[in-house]
């Protein structure tokens, strides 16, 4: 659905502005650091550089944009630091991936006169991720239109040093006709607060040997009244290995089934190697604990997971026993893989109802994967998210519902901003945009007329609109006027719909904050 304008470009009087992008090329082969090149103006009023797109790997990056001081060609001034002048510099860039530009937020703001050349030289400051293509002829005209010429330049390891040539920086270049001093306006994004009446059946924790600070603590899971668990983290310690206990005979990145005779167990649980225990069968052996495994093998398990080597000569080993519906596998001073620093863990699993303990007795610093502590149901299960596990109490569900989830796109002035609104209930008869000039952050809470846990985030002053559903989803497309004033003017927007799940009747979004660029 599109509306014809945002409410807040309205009964605005503006001049519009021209800016016509020059793309070079979206199609590298080779990269480095950085990247310099040369721009000659065409037009008889000269042009104004404003800002770059760049060809960066996914990831976050640092960049840095300098020009050459005495404006002309850069080759006699390649590895001539004192040359140069810093134009800007941008700190924890969030790439788009390769071969997609990526919006470099760094205003250049340099004009170049009619017949003028200009150099610049785009960097990444933290990696060799600029990604570039090969040229045929350093110097030779790249991309061009009426108003500009782009050279191919010179790939660079950064600061400054060694140079590649002939290379061609992947990228749009920003322009103004004209001695136009830049309108310095970044297209951004951001969100905030929480859609209402998340709940997840799973929880875990990742974090690293170095940073592992459950040694002496016990994480308790006690089955709740919505199925799912009351998760706390206190201090406790492992409990001596019974008199039935038997050893089981793991190797590496293994598992046993319980109900092998030799281990005589009843339960129907299956013990990894790695520091897990799942009611089932089929979940990964696998070293590496990734959320993404979890919550999605086949059955129920708790993890204390971590890559642990049992076979490892003069490891300790790993024991299991049975008391009635309760199973205790003690993992008793288990090499980490590749060391010998023993981890003591013990896991408790109460098969009638659930409920299970985790306790950390002492445990590896030289361990060559990250933990991954939690519990999740026979997936696929939503994730959650990593969760601090000594910062507080956490309740899991049965099952995994998801509130509403709000995105967006981007906006640009002169450009289509659109907006989508997930995981709404099917009985909702549409969905609601709202739209405001300044956010509500921390949101204000609903419960006051009937939707506790739901929140305000938008002072909803450019007004609400109404679209319908597909699916679970809906969308609305706006149009930003092509004005100048609209530059750097902020918005915040929030989506809402029908839920049964309270009086209101109504389920409310996160927010998400945005600031209207070139």
């Amino acid at each position: 659905m599109r509306i014809p304008s945002l409410l807040f470009a309205l009964t605005l009087s503006a001049t519009a502005f021209a800016q016509s992008p020059l793309t070079t090329t979206f199609a590298s082969n080779n990269g480095q650091a950085g990247n310099m090149f040369d721009i000659v103006a065409l037009n008889a009023s000269g042009i104004t550089i404003d800002s770059f797109d760049v060809n960066v790997d996914s990831g976050t990056w640092d960049l840095e944009v300098y020009k050459l001081t005495i404006p002309g060609p850069y080759l006699p001034s390649v590895n001539t630091a004192g040359d140069w002048t810093l134009v800007g510099s941008a700190t924890g860039v969030v790439s788009n991936g390769l071969n997609n530009p990526t919006q470099l937020p760094i205003c250049v703001s340099e004009f170049i006169p009619s017949g003028a050349t200009q150099s610049f030289y785009v960097t990444v400051t933290n990696g060799t991720s600029i990604n570039y293509t090969n040229g045929s002829a350093t110097g030779s005209v790249f991309a061009s239109n009426a108003d500009l010429e782009f050279l191919e330049g010179a790939g660079l390891a950064y600061p400054f040093t060694a140079n590649f040539n002939p290379r061609v920086f992947n990228g749009n270049i920003y322009y103004t006709v004209g001695n136009v001093p830049t309108v310095c306006a970044f297209a951004s994004k951001e969100s905030f607060g929480s859609g209402c009446y998340n709940s997840f059946a799973s929880f875990y924790e990742i974090v690293d040997s170095a940073g592992m600070d459950l040694s002496g603590m016990t994480v308790t899971g006690v089955t709740n009244g919505t199925g799912g668990f009351d998760v706390t983290t206190a201090a406790g310690t492992v409990a001596p290995i019974g008199g039935s206990a038997v050893q089981l005979t793991l190797g590496d990145d293994d598992q046993i089934d319980t109900a092998d005779p030799a281990v005589g167990g009843t339960l129907g649980l299956f013990v990894g190697s790695n520091g897990w225990v799942a009611q089932g069968d089929g979940n990964s052996t696998t070293f590496a604990p990734t959320a993404a495994l979890m919550l999605n093998n086949p059955s129920a398990a708790v993890y204390a997971w971590t890559d642990l080597q049992p076979n490892a000569a003069g490891s300790g080993q790993t024991f299991y026993e049975e008391s009635g519906t309760v199973a205790t596998v003690t993992y008793d001073g288990v090499f980490g893989w590749g060391t010998t620093d023993p981890n003591t863990i013990q896991i408790v699993l109460d098969t009638a109802t659930g409920d299970f303990s985790i306790t950390f007795g002492a445990l590896g610093v030289a361990n060559p994967e990250d933990w991954l502590i939690g519990q999740s149901p026979a997936g696929p299960n939503a994730d959650p998210g990593s969760s601090d596990l000594t910062a507080g109490p956490i309740s899991t569900a049965s099952v995994d519902v998801i509130g509403l989830s709000f995105d967006c796109t981007v906006p640009f002035a002169g450009s289509i901003w659109d907006l989508t609104i997930e995981n709404i209930d099917s009985g909702s008869p549409f969905a609601v945009f709202a739209f405001g000039n300044a956010a509500v952050n921390p949101g204000f809470d609903l419960g006051g007329i009937g939707a506790p846990g739901c929140s305000l985030y938008t002072n909803g002053n450019l007004g609400f609109f109404t679209a319908p559903l597909s699916a679970n989803s809906s969308r609305l497309s706006v149009l930003i006027p092509n004005l100048a004033v609209l530059l750097g003017s902020t918005a915040t927007a929030q989506g809402a719909a029908f839920t049964p799940l309270n009086a209101l009747n109504v389920a409310t979004s996160n927010g998400i904050s945005v600031t209207v660029g070139k």
